[in-house]
């Protein structure tokens, strides 16, 4: 979703500072926007247009669900910077298809991405520190490559289907030995 507990505006606030100096680098923006968010998003547009950035931050709106991987496959980084995530599923699809990460500090994201290894991490609102690890890691596309690749690796190793059971499995056990034991 683009609204402000997505972070979308510090994502857009990086890109301007960033973009200037990376000239062959186009930056997306995906999912939908509710009518609630619009006047975010058209704040977010203005600003952009003042920048005069609009042919480089584009809005795709809704991907559907079938395109999200093909997406990916095109991108060399994914950023999330929520101000709050339980979980987000984004950037463990992204490291499948062997993006390098930027991730604000919150939720899940501090288990996959290994700062200077799969991606980066940055402070919760943090817009400067974001346009800061964008510029190391785009401005640096080889080495944005082998984030991607360790991306990959560290998703496929430690956030499998099975490992996913296998936790599952943990707590019910104990919930059962837990029970057993009249606790």
């Amino acid at each position: 979703r683009v609204r402000h507990e997505k972070g979308t505006d510090i994502y857009v606030d990086a890109l301007i500072k960033v973009l200037p100096n990376l000239k062959d680098v186009t930056a997306v923006i995906a999912g939908l926007t509710q009518r609630k968010d619009a006047d975010f998003l058209k704040a977010l547009q203005a600003k952009i247009g003042a920048a005069g950035l609009t042919d480089r931050i584009l809005f795709l709106g809704e991907v559907p669900a079938t395109e999200v991987a093909r997406w990916f496959q095109w991108c060399l980084v994914c950023v999330a910077c929520p101000r709050y995530e339980a979980f987000g599923l984004t950037p463990f699809e992204a490291a499948s298809a062997q993006c390098a990460l930027v991730c604000s500090r919150t939720g899940a994201f501090q288990e996959l991405v290994v700062p200077g290894i799969s991606g980066e991490l940055v402070d919760i609102d943090d817009s400067d520190g974001l346009a800061r690890a964008l510029a190391e890691i785009m401005g640096d596309p080889a080495r944005a490559v082998l984030m991607g690749a360790a991306a990959r690796e560290r998703v496929s190793e430690k956030f499998t289907l099975e490992n996913e059971a296998l936790g599952i499995a943990e707590v019910y056990q104990s919930l059962f030995d837990t029970a057993r034991l009249g606790g």
